[in-house]
Parts: structure tokens; C-alpha cells; sequence
């Protein structure tokens, strides 16, 4: 496993919203002590996982190109994230972990578990079939995944205390494919969440959100993962 330093103090302006990204020192160091969340980012190999990292720590994108592989789980260091003009929502990350997808579905269920974050940020690639074997499509490799955590929650019987506070499912790619295609996908992935995690999901009560995105440095791109990030500072109590 490698791990990532700090972020030097970024402001960023992306659609209506401006981004403030830097480490926490002093006061705000002690504070990432005690109310830092840890986010695991999981998801199909090639649905943009590495990208979302990226914008969530450093509020950029590379321009569209064919990306390699993550190799291995890379985790980052502390940093904080305030969104809006007054700064008023903010993000306090103790970590985030990317998994390289080419392990599998299942394997990275056994990661969530393991590592018990408070946010899961789930990527599928919507340019891949919807259904089939698990390593080649998007619901696939998603029902293999929620039946894998589920089971491992299930079997737990309270031992450890789940921390999950937030859920979400980004679709990736949308600007490769038809809005048929994208409704097709939330449609078909809130069924698979709606049956088959329970356990897994805490004290979470509402529905796991699905959200359409293209993490690529176009015009929908920031905005589209701008909404994911607030979306998840929202649901950790920013």
C-alpha cells in the first residue's frame, strides 16, 4: 500500500460553487483528529476512481485521455474541503483509499468491510454492458459486490459497530452514451441496492443515491462531480 502526502491550499472555482482544499494545521489539525471522515472509493476498473480522487483532494481534472491502471490501493494524507462562498459546508478527510479495480467486485467488498469507512463512493463505467459476468459490467460487478458486503455485515452479528454514514453511486462516462443508456443504469443499480444491502448499510436510512457523472475536464464534467462532492459532505454532517 503507498500513501500519499498533504495538499498544499487550493481555491478553486468550479460551476456556481468555490472549493477551498488544503492540510489542516494547528487548530484545524487537532480538529481532523477527532471529526475526520475516512472515504473508500471503489468501482469497476476504468470507471474514473483515480479521477474522482483527484478533484475531491485537489478540485482538477487531466484532460480526457486514455489513463493507466491503479496498480495498488493508494491511501491519501489529512485534508479539509470547504465548499461555497462562506465556506459554510466542509469536508474533514482523515483519509481517502482508492482500490485498483482489477481486483474484483467481491475483493473489494472485503476492503469496505475491513476498512469500515464512513463514506463508500462506488464508480461504474456507463460505456460497459449493464449485465453479464461481474469483471465486465456495470450491474454485475455491482450486485456482486453489495451481495458480497451485505453477507460480511450480515454475519457480523454487531461484533464491530458499522461506521457508514454516507453511500453513493457515481455512473460514470455519461457524456459516451445515450440518456436512455443513463436511466437505463440508475434505474437498474438503485434495484440492486434496494435488495440486496441492508446490514451493510448502518444506521443509514435513507436511499443510496445514484448519480450520473463524466469525470473529464469538459463542460459538464466539473460540475456533475462538484454535485457528488456536496452531495457527500451533506450526508457526513458538513
Amino acid at each position: 500500500m503507498s500513501t500519499n502526502g498533504g495538499v498544499a491550499a487550493a481555491v478553486v472555482r468550479v460551476g456556481i460553487a468555490v472549493f477551498e482544499r488544503a492540510a489542516p494545521k494547528g487548530i484545524a489539525w487537532v480538529k481532523s483528529l477527532f471529526f475526520g471522515k475516512t472515504i473508500v472509493v471503489i468501482g469497476q476498473s476504468r470507471a474514473g476512481k483515480t479521477s474522482f480522487v483527484d478533484f475531491l483532494r485537489h478540485g482538477i481534472f487531466e484532460d480526457e485521455s486514455d489513463t493507466g491502471r491503479t496498480l495498488e490501493k493508494t491511501t491519501s494524507g489529512r485534508f479539509d474541503v470547504k465548499l461555497g462562498k462562506d465556506k459554510t459546508l466542509e469536508l474533514i478527510v482523515e483519509s481517502v483509499s482508492d482500490l485498483p479495480g482489477q481486483v474484483g467486485a467481491t475483493e473489494h467488498a472485503n476492503e469496505t468491510y475491513k476498512e469500515n469507512p464512513h463514506a463508500v463512493v462506488l464508480l461504474l463505467d456507463l460505456a460497459t454492458p449493464l449485465k453479464g459476468e461481474p469483471d465486465r459490467s456495470s450491474v454485475g460487478w455491482l450486485t456482486t459486490y453489495c451481495d458480497r458486503l451485505e453477507t460480511l455485515w450480515r454475519a457480523n452479528k454487531k461484533k464491530k459497530k458499522n461506521k457508514i454514514q454516507s453511500f453513493v453511486v457515481l455512473l460514470n462516462k455519461k457524456d459516451k452514451v445515450k440518456d436512455s443508456t443513463v436511466k437505463k443504469c440508475v434505474f437498474e443499480a438503485k434495484k440492486v441496492l434496494e435488495k440486496e444491502l441492508k446490514d451493510a448499510l448502518g444506521s443509514i436510512t435513507d436511499d443510496v443515491s445514484v448519480l450520473p457523472c463524466c469525470l473529464v475536464n469538459n463542460s459538464n464534467g466539473p460540475k456533475l462531480a462538484e454535485s457528488a462532492v456536496i452531495h457527500i459532505a451533506k450526508s457526513l454532517g458538513g
